[in-house]
């Protein structure tokens, strides 16, 4: 697989994970729902570790101290 294609990917999952910490403002109405902080914990993870990897590391430790 390619750079470009790598790239590409990235965008495509990274799209998807950011889309699911737009979860912060259910949390906001329910700051216990252990749901909702397990799925965003689950997603900041994901991208922080796949920013990692392609070598994007101000994302990385952004989602990292987030």
């Amino acid at each position: 697989m390619g750079n470009a294609e790598m790239l590409e990917m990235y965008k495509e999952e990274a799209s998807e994970y950011l889309k699911e910490l737009q979860s912060l403002v259910e949390l906001e109405k329910d700051p216990k729902n252990q749901e909702v902080i397990n799925k965003i914990f689950r997603a900041s993870h994901t991208l922080k570790s796949m920013s990692a990897a392609m070598g994007f590391n101000k994302i990385a430790e952004l989602t990292h101290d987030a």
